[in-house]
């Protein structure tokens, strides 16, 4: 067995408040942190943190109230006047223990642990200080209280010779002084220990301990100090007379009741199994004929029975009153419990059962409170000449404030299990996230990345229906792929690149909303019918919209909220690189399927403006040397930063007078009026600035009967390249 200092003298004073505070557990429950306690504490902890301090010349008075300051509470107190009260003794000892003590010197310990085996038995405890002393140590406890014992009394404190064994035993050496040092009045107490001393408070400790051992009783044993005990409310001598064995027995069995149904309701975490044993335990230790558990509604405007023995299911769902109504709904509003000796000629009485007859019986009405806030109300009803007496009502507060705890507990681990369900879902919905880069990546046609993307959007995230739309050559988005769908019934919609909702993830909360969408007049009548909420999601990537993912149905159990909105938004981030890869994979299909064509078109352009005003012009062809190299690697996203990087050197050296064209994916036209005062040569040179990645060739023109493909012939001649269109 371990033993304190505050467990041999709680037992010393009374063996009731030991059982109650050490081996019933109680303390949560009734001990509660009073004024002077929180002010002794603070006391100490300020001291403690002060003599911290390394350097002695940062240890000043105002650093000591700011330590004080930092850890004052104000919610400790009842009153203003009793706060202030507190807080000026708390600096006033501070300040006559500044005044008083050498702030420069530095103690051997603060707050020392020490432990020291008794045979079978140990004792343990903190020493507030030790300091050196001339011929030895001095051990220094702090003292908040009021009272100031005399020398005899100090000569004879069981807590000094508790630290001298302690200190003794740990150290192999005596302290020389033991002092009480009473902060309140500025005065120290100093003593010693002679081996006399110790051997009789060795005696003495072992004494105690055997009987605390051996006891089986723990009666009270009313003091001086009774009326500051934490469970007078349970003492048997507070609440009967001595003689009254009968009733104290009956106290003492009720105390492991409330004991014993703490442990059991704490332990159940299921809160419909909990509301179910409450009830049930009530109405068994109550021999209750009705007991029924109120809770409050959301807005704490009704009570509502949650859980009710004797009441019928439809009793149960129809019987609510508002909150200050009958009994319970005043019990509710006051917090205080209500005691009716018979409800019928109790106005206030709000029957939950339908009774053909009205037969006299008492009702109590007990608030469950959690940190003096009422979460809800238990009804207790028992028969016929039947009464409740005070310590029954001593007994359901207690199993009440039991129940209180445990609904808490029970809230709070189904928060909790709400809370891990998300959690799940929410690394399900991460992993389908890593799962759609793993899979989507696999593939490198355009066709199959968009199936893939939807397929994951529907197995991961709930999206039952759904549709990929790319921008076509009339710059408009539409229909490439779908899921849950025909892909024919969507090939019809056509979203303007202009249109807001583009741009951002956005919604069309209704049918009669299409009509302010952009392209509204292209989506078929039964589509804006059978989806009357849709939502738009851009995929974006390097800061362009490569497309966007219409979600036209959620499954049931899915919304669109925030954490969807989140999820989608960053699954549309991971796709849209993918899908971009895969526009610039099929576009290169096409560039080497027939390279020139956009190039040709381009120039055929040029040339038919050139004969119908009549001009002249020099043609420039800039174009990329390590384009095919790209291509092979199918580095796709390299070739596209490289040709924009190309186009931004090209335009960096251009004359106002010159018009620069993007003739093909690697090929710019630089165009010079013949009848310019711009060389050509000197432009070309300037070009060949740019370095040894572009390959440059020339041409003037008109040239009569040359097409725009037989002036690329030409313009490619002195170019290394491995193929060049026929004419």
């Amino acid at each position: 067995m371990k033993v304190s200092y505050s467990k041999y003298s709680t037992y010393k004073q009374c063996p009731f408040k030991y059982k109650a505070h050490y081996i019933d557990g109680l303390a949560a429950k009734y001990e509660k942190e009073t004024p002077a306690l929180f002010l002794g504490n603070l006391v100490h902890d300020t001291l403690y943190k002060f003599y911290q301090i390394k350097n002695p010349e940062e240890r000043t008075l105002e650093k000591m109230n700011d330590i004080f300051e930092s850890m004052w509470r104000d919610d400790v107190f009842t009153t203003q006047t009793e706060r202030d009260e507190y807080y000026n003794r708390g600096k006033d000892m501070l300040a006559r223990f500044y005044e008083k003590e050498d702030k420069t010197s530095n103690p051997i310990s603060l707050e020392e642990y020490f432990e020291v085996q008794l045979g079978e038995h140990t004792i343990n405890g903190f020493i507030d200080r030790v300091d050196k002393a001339d011929d030895g140590v001095e051990i220094i406890d702090y003292k908040t209280g009021r009272y100031v014992p005399s020398q005899q009394e100090v000569d004879e404190d069981m807590q000094l010779t508790f630290y001298y064994i302690g200190y003794t035993n740990k150290h192999k050496e005596e302290p020389k002084k033991l002092s009480l040092y009473f902060l309140d009045k500025g005065v120290k107490r100093i003593t010693t220990r002679t081996k006399k001393d110790l051997k009789n408070g060795l005696k003495e400790i072992k004494r105690t301990i055997n009987r605390i051992e051996t006891d089986r009783d723990f009666k009270p044993t009313p003091n001086k100090f009774c009326q500051w005990c934490d469970y007078a409310i349970l003492c048997p001598a507070k609440s009967i007379g001595k003689n009254d064995k009968e009733k104290f027995n009956h106290i003492v069995s009720n105390l492991y009741l409330i004991n014993n149904m703490s442990r059991y309701f704490t332990s159940i975490l299921d809160i419909d199994e909990l509301y179910e044993v409450i009830v049930n335990k009530f109405q068994s230790i109550a021999k209750a004929h009705l007991v029924s558990l109120m809770l409050f509604d959301d807005k704490k405007e009704f009570l509502y029975v949650e859980k009710s023995t004797g009441m019928s299911d439809k009793e149960i769902r129809d019987f609510k009153i508002r909150v200050g109504e009958g009994i319970a709904g005043l019990t509710a509003l006051t917090g205080n419990h209500i005691y009716v000796k018979d409800v019928w000629k109790d106005k206030r009485y709000i029957p939950a059962k339908k009774e053909s007859v009205k037969i006299p019986h008492p009702l109590v009405a007990i608030p469950i409170q959690y940190h003096d806030e009422t979460i809800g109300v238990i009804n207790i009803e028992r028969g016929e000449n039947e009464e409740f007496f005070e310590n029954d009502l001593i007994l359901f507060k207690n199993l009440a404030i039991n129940a209180s705890t445990a609904i808490m507990n029970a809230r709070f681990y189904n928060d909790l299990d709400i809370a891990n369900k998300k959690l799940d879902t929410r690394l399900n919905n991460i992993t389908t996230l890593y799962k759609v880069s793993r899979i989507v990546n696999t593939s490198r046609e355009l066709d199959e990345i968009l199936n893939l993307s939807l397929e994951v959007a529907a197995t991961g995230f709930g999206v039952e229906v759904s549709g990929v739309f790319l921008k076509n050559s009339a710059n408009a988005y539409v229909c490439r792929a779908a899921y849950g769908i025909e892909q024919d019934k969507l090939a019809a919609i056509s979203i303007k690149s202009d249109d807001p909702i583009v741009s951002i993830i956005g919604t069309v909360e209704s049918a009669a909303e299409w009509a302010d969408f952009k392209g509204a007049d292209t989506v078929p009548e039964d589509i804006k019918a059978q989806f009357e909420k849709v939502y738009v999601v851009p995929l974006k990537a390097a800061d362009e919209i490569r497309g966007i993912i219409v979600l036209f149905k959620l499954a049931a159990d899915k919304q669109f909220d925030s954490e969807m909105e989140t999820l989608i938004n960053i699954f549309s981030l991971q796709i849209a690189p993918i899908i971009g890869m895969g526009q610039l994979i099929e576009k290169a299909k096409k560039d080497i399927a027939d390279p020139f064509s956009p190039l040709v078109s381009a120039i055929d352009e040029e040339i038919a403006k050139v004969r119908e005003y009549e001009l002249n012009l020099d043609l420039i062809l800039i174009r990329l040397k390590n384009y095919k190299d790209y291509i092979e690697k199918q580095d796709f996203e390299g070739l596209d930063r490289k040709i924009k990087q190309a186009e931004k050197e090209i335009r960096s050296s251009t004359i106002a007078i010159e018009r620069i064209m993007r003739a093909e994916k690697d090929s710019f036209l630089d165009i010079l009026p013949a009848n310019s005062e711009i060389d050509i040569s000197e432009r070309i040179e300037k070009l060949n600035e740019l370095g040894a990645d572009y390959q440059i060739s020339s041409m003037s023109y008109p040239q009569d009967g040359v097409t725009g493909v037989e002036l690329i012939n030409k313009l490619l001649t002195g170019m290394d390249l491995n193929s060049v269109p026929e004419a």
